[in-house]
């Protein structure tokens, strides 16, 4: 798969944190909540009255930093335990010289990251879904005028 803003390859990690966002979204009716606010059905704000305050860009600005904020919240864990994998793995080398640590390191890593990642699915879920509970009361903000 390729990323078409980038034209670069994604990775099956990215690929798979990026379904399970969607599919949290999904589950928890969050499309009915955006398509609502942004209608102006839950509020008295007419269709195509949309105009971005001051407040509006500062919202959409923080979200911004706190969309990368989460990132490195659910990457956090993996990269930390592949850093400790790479660590063992050097001290090994140093260790006993004779074994071939090239065959040994690159499954290991593989599966110490596949590991830590379905071990934090449960986390990455949770705070997904308060993220995406968070969505009708910034959405109202960012309607007000």
């Amino acid at each position: 798969m390729f990323d078409p803003a980038t034209s670069t390859p994604l990775s099956d990690l990215s690929r798979l944190y990026s379904d399970i966002t969607i599919l949290v979204f999904l589950l928890i009716g969050g499309h009915y909540i955006a398509l609502a606010e942004l209608a102006g059905l839950s509020v008295d704000i007419r269709p195509g009255s949309f105009v971005l305050s001051g407040e509006g860009l500062r919202i959409l600005i923080d979200q911004s930093a706190r969309i990368f904020q989460i990132g490195c919240l659910i990457a956090g864990p993996v990269i930390a335990a592949l850093l400790l994998t790479n660590f063992v793995m050097g001290i090994i080398s140093k260790a006993i010289p004779t074994v071939n640590i090239f065959i040994i390191s690159f499954p290991l890593t593989i599966g110490v990251g596949f590991a830590i990642s379905i071990l934090a699915l449960p986390e990455v879920i949770y705070l997904l879904d308060r993220e995406f509970q968070r969505l009708p009361e910034l959405l109202a903000r960012l309607l007000v005028q």
